[in-house]
C-alpha cells in the first residue's frame, strides 16, 4: 500500500524544568516513520534546510522524498512545558510546499505552520480519495513575539475522509467544544 505525507519536518527545542532538548521530528518524520513500520510505501512531501538531521535516517527507512532540501533552514518551534501548561514559539520557517504530485491515492497532510497553502490543500483533495487531515498548521498564527495561538478559521472540509484535533482545534473549526464540536464534525460526514 502507498500513502503520501505533507508536512514539514522540524528541530524543535523543549524546554523543560530548566532543561532544554534539541530534537528533530515533525509530523513529516513521525507519520512517515510510523505508516512506514506499517509497511506502508511512503513518499514524503515536505521542506527541511541543510540543518536537518534526519535525512539518512529516512533515506535509511526507505522514506521517500523529492526537492525537499531547502536554501532556507529548517522549521524550528521552542515549546516551553511547564506544569500543565504548553506554550509554542515559533522560531524558524523554512520555505512552502507546493508543486507536489501525488504517489498514491491516500494522503496525510499535517501542516504546522502556514507551509501548505489552501489552494494546495484544495488540489490535494481533489486528487486524493483518502484524506486525514491534522488542520493545525492551518489554525496557527503568531504574535510579534513569534508566540504561537490558535484563530478561529473557516477551513473547507469538504472531500476530507478523517481529522485529528485536539479540544482547542475543535473549538476553532467548529464553534463548539466537546461532544457538539464532534457533532458539528460528524455531520460533514468525517471521522474524528
Amino acid at each position: 500500500m502507498k500513502l503520501d505525507v505533507i508536512s514539514h519536518c522540524t528541530i524543535d527545542t523543549i524546554e523543560i524544568n530548566g532543561s532544554k532538548f534539541v530534537v528533530p521530528g515533525g509530523p513529516g518524520c513521525y507519520c512517515s516513520l510510523t505508516t512506514r513500520s506499517l509497511k506502508f510505501d511512503v513518499k514524503l512531501h515536505t521542506k527541511f534546510g541543510s540543518d536537518f538531521p534526519l535525512v539518512n535516517y529516512l533515506i535509511e527507512q526507505k522514506i521517500a522524498f523529492e526537492d525537499a532540501l531547502s536554501t532556507k533552514p529548517t522549521t524550528q518551534f521552542i515549546l516551553n512545558l511547564a506544569n500543565s501548561e504548553r506554550t509554542l514559539f515559533l522560531q524558524n520557517k523554512c520555505e512552502h510546499i507546493s508543486n507536489i504530485t501525488l504517489d498514491s491515492d491516500s494522503v496525510i497532510v499535517s501542516p504546522l505552520f502556514d507551509e501548505i497553502s489552501i489552494e494546495l490543500f484544495e488540489k490535494i483533495k481533489k486528487n486524493a480519495n483518502f484524506v486525514l487531515l491534522d488542520p493545525q498548521g492551518f489554525l496557527r498564527r503568531n504574535n510579534s513575539e513569534n508566540k504561537i495561538y490558535l484563530e478561529q478559521t473557516d477551513l473547507n472540509l469538504s472531500n476530507v475522509s478523517a481529522i485529528k484535533v485536539n479540544q482547542d482545534e475543535l473549538k476553532c473549526l467548529t464553534g463548539a467544544s466537546n461532544v457538539d464540536g464532534i457533532k458539528i464534525l460528524q455531520k460533514k460526514e468525517l471521522i474524528v
